[in-house]
């Protein structure tokens, strides 16, 4: 799987939490809260990117970061619907969420990607990113590449 990509595991649960709208706000506002989270999470705050009306995509902005975290996750992680992408709304997302990473104190956040997922290098490093180091994961044999960006 790529980052960008979801799982069927997190679909079903985002459609089983679609199903009633007020408990899968309630558990995003949980979530940017620390609420019920496992021991391995974080808390996350959750934006959407909406034009027009109509949803383009997220961006999950966490403050805090554990040494597994900022290896697998990092700070900042986006996914644009398929029939968005190429449009320049990963750009956009990315440079907005950057601004959310400043108000709430961050001075630099990590982002990673899969080495096969050019257009998410390519958002990264058009926002200013810096490629740190590159990691083989254990179990799948996917290369990640790891960035900073500082402000």
């Amino acid at each position: 799987m790529e980052y960008g990509e979801i799982s069927k595991e997190i679909w079903d649960r985002i459609l089983s939490d679609l199903s009633d709208p007020k408990v899968y706000v309630k558990s995003i506002l949980d979530k940017a809260d620390g609420v019920g989270l496992s021991p391995h999470q974080v808390p996350v705050i959750r934006y959407w990117l909406i034009d027009n009306d109509e949803y383009i995509g997220t961006l999950g902005l966490r403050k805090e970061l554990t040494s597994e975290i900022i290896k697998r996750e990092g700070n900042i992680g986006f996914q644009i619907r398929p029939s968005m992408r190429g449009k320049g709304y990963g750009t956009k997302i990315l440079e907005l969420g950057l601004e959310k990473a400043k108000e709430v104190g961050l001075e630099s956040v990590y982002l990673n990607c899969s080495k096969n997922n050019t257009a998410s290098k390519r958002i990264i490093e058009k926002n200013g990113g810096r490629l740190l180091s590159t990691s083989i994961d254990s179990v799948s044999g996917e290369k990640s590449l790891h960035y900073v960006i500082s402000f």
